[in-house]
């Protein structure tokens, strides 16, 4: 019969089927494990929303820099300008992984916001970027504490972990400054303004934003 005159074929053929069935297996359980790896559709969200974030504080954080007339805001904003480009890098790990390109521009917010301060000089400027140093931070706060608990990936949430220690150490001095410097209820309803239609206040006290909660 055939199959007793080539043993050696139906070996063969026996030996190609399982190869076969071997990779199909490895192939699926390397596509599992990318899945596993991967973020979720709101945490791309929230990874997209970051990255545009700390573009933002760079940007502003230079700004400050170059045209501030204190001292003491000229160094808050070399803070701001270190402490984002740095959770930046590490952030765009993350992205470059999730496919994530660099934001081409900032949002309509934080463009407003960019274009009313380049506008300013001298007291007016220090005034608003502090005003609105309070308020962002407040916000940023905010919105990383209510994600946190809803982060599955190991990596964004070890990213957010190191992110908020960092993030309340620029609040308490964006409040010491703006304090210091006179910042009111009226600088802080001007950056408010110059944001609309985003409303910046919505994680801020009530009564005043300069204010511990």
């Amino acid at each position: 019969m055939k199959t007793e005159r080539f043993p050696h074929l139906m070996n063969l053929c026996f030996l190609c089927g399982v190869i076969a069935a071997t990779s199909a297996v490895i192939d699926t359980t390397l596509a599992v494990g990318a899945r596993a790896e991967s973020a979720s559709a709101f945490e791309l969200s929230y990874l997209y929303q970051a990255t545009e974030g700390q573009q933002a504080e760079v940007a502003l954080g230079r700004m400050a820099v170059q045209k501030a007339s204190r001292d003491e805001i000229k160094q808050f904003g070399a803070l701001i300008l270190h402490d984002h480009l740095r959770a930046s890098g590490e952030l765009g790990k993350l992205t470059s992984q999730e496919g994530i390109r660099e934001i081409g521009e900032l949002s309509m917010p934080h463009q407003r916001i960019q274009r009313m301060l380049s506008q300013l000089s001298g007291k007016e400027f220090d005034k608003a970027y502090m005003a609105f140093m309070v308020q962002d931070h407040i916000k940023l706060i905010g919105d990383w504490e209510q994600r946190a608990p809803t982060l599955a990936d190991h990596r964004i949430k070890h990213w957010v972990a190191g992110l908020l220690p960092v993030l309340k150490d620029h609040l308490a001095h964006a409040r010491a400054i703006a304090t210091a410097i006179g910042v009111n209820a009226s600088d802080l309803a001007k950056v408010d303004e110059a944001a609309s239609p985003s409303n910046l206040l919505e994680a801020a006290s009530p009564s005043n934003p300069l204010m511990a909660r």
